[in-house]
């Protein structure tokens, strides 16, 4: 029975054949170890991103930075230059995480920061509140809902890197001054004043309302309940007074009880204009041939629209009751409307909108004669009223008439007219006028039909004749 393995003893006097072999095997196993664990402890320093603390654009490139760096551990390791180039590296690695990670915790932003903040968060935030939020001070923000989303989509795409050297991105300076300082930040104008007539027509229970003093009872409820009305009276009141030289602050108005009383009356006598008695409202009266003609002029004015796209549906006029005109359809226009007005029966007193060459007329003097020293010619101050051949309406509310022809032998141009400044809201209350009796339905209406956003004074029954 074999107890293993016999050990013969060597002499004293042998010497091993292989004895260096095997003392430079162990030293190749030895440095194969060291290399081991020096690429281990370079590998510990490379910091590996975090895809939910970063947007996704620098997520990637970051991660492709790491990745640069494990894949060429063994030449970074293989000289003390390396060495020091990869720690460099690492570091500056580290850096840019960092900076990433607090550039999306600011410009992202939480719910806690509150619907005024500049992130993508308050944006949200006022989107979900609607018309409850505003900005301090009657601002309003012109960045759209689109803007913000196509802006986070920016901020999330993929990022590249052509190149590295000593284990630095080629483009990193590029990358890093490139990436948009606040890209959230609301970029803030001041809001358009809302007359007291635009916000009845839009808020206003005309049907409960059976006299027009109920409705100034219920709109001056509305404003000593509601501070957001309360500053829009006051706007309203400033801008009159500006007119007149006087220089009052929103906050001044409210707190002198005077000037804040003046205001809410005049805001709340504004919103009367647009109520309308329901007896007059839900009297049905048969088609008439005016009442068809009118139906058709509208058909005529809607297919005179041009510059809207034929996707994105927004809007559809309401149904005639009196004549043909059922559903049209209507896209969105970003910048501008145009339309032809062909039906407006009545010209449209524009003054106060050309140049004061315009406005003169050279009469014959009947005291002149050869024997006097009077001028044989006197200039005479007219009125320029006209039919526009052509109208638009800008997204921020201004109105363009166009295609007017000539005017004693000269061209007028195109009229920029303001519907919020005093002569502006002159035109306006002629042009409702117009329009209702020829198309059946005010300007306003009208263009809140085309999708607008404009807030022109509301001016519905008007008489022209009154300016």
């Amino acid at each position: 029975m074999s107890n293993g393995v016999v050990k013969y003893p060597f002499p004293s006097d042998f010497q091993d054949p292989y004895a260096g072999f095997r003392q430079e095997l162990g030293d190749i196993e030895k440095k194969q170890q060291e290399s081991q664990d020096k690429a281990l402890k370079m590998a510990s320093m490379i910091e590996m991103a975090d895809s939910s603390t970063m947007f996704g654009g620098d997520y990637s490139y970051a991660n492709k930075w790491a990745q640069h760096l494990t894949e060429n551990l063994d030449d970074f390791a293989s000289s003390t230059d390396g060495m020091i180039q990869f720690q460099q590296a690492t570091q500056q690695l580290a850096n840019f995480i960092d900076g990433s990670e607090a550039y999306k915790k600011e410009n992202f932003g939480t719910v806690k920061d509150g619907p005024q903040a500049g992130s993508f968060q308050g944006q949200v935030m006022r989107g979900v509140m609607g018309d409850d939020f505003q900005f301090e001070g009657d601002l309003v923000d012109e960045r759209t809902k689109e803007e913000y989303e196509m802006e986070f989509l920016r901020l999330n795409q993929e990022a590249s890197i052509d190149s590295f050297q000593n284990g630095l991105p080629s483009n990193l300076g590029d990358y890093n001054q490139n990436r948009p300082t606040n890209p959230f930040m609301p970029r803030l104008k001041e809001a358009n004043i809302m007359m007291g007539s635009t916000w009845y027509s839009k808020k206003g229970p005309n049907k409960s309302h059976e006299t027009i003093n109920e409705a100034k009872e219920w709109t001056r409820n509305s404003i000593e309940t509601t501070p957001k009305l309360q500053r829009q009276a006051a706007r309203d009141y400033q801008r009159v007074q500006k007119e007149e030289g006087k220089e009052l602050s929103v906050e001044e108005i409210l707190k002198d009880t005077n000037h804040r009383e003046q205001a809410y009356s005049d805001w709340v006598n504004d919103a009367a204009n647009s109520w309308i008695d329901p007896r007059i409202a839900e009297k049905k009266t048969k088609p008439t041939a005016a009442a068809s003609k009118r139906a058709n002029n509208l058909a005529a004015l809607v297919g005179s629209v041009v510059g809207l796209p034929s996707e994105d549906i927004v809007a559809e006029i309401p149904r005639i009751s009196t004549g043909g005109v059922e559903e049209i359809d209507l896209g969105r226009s970003k910048s501008q409307v145009v339309f032809s007005p062909q039906e407006l029966s009545e010209k449209i007193d524009i003054t106060a909108f050309v140049d004061e060459s315009m406005r003169t007329k050279k009469v014959k003097n009947p005291a002149f004669d050869d024997f006097s020293d009077e001028p044989e010619f006197l200039d005479t101050s007219i009125d320029v009223k006209v039919s526009p051949g052509q109208m638009s309406v800008r997204e921020d509310g201004m109105i363009i008439l166009s295609g007017m022809g000539n005017f004693e032998d000269q061209a007028i141009g195109d009229i920029e007219v303001d519907p919020n400044s005093t002569e502006g809201r002159k035109l306006m209350g002629a042009l409702n006028a117009d329009f209702i009796t020829s198309y059946g339905l005010s300007f306003n209406e009208f263009t809140q039909q085309l999708g607008l956003s404009s807030e022109a004074p509301e001016q519905v029954g008007w008489d022209p004749n009154a300016y």
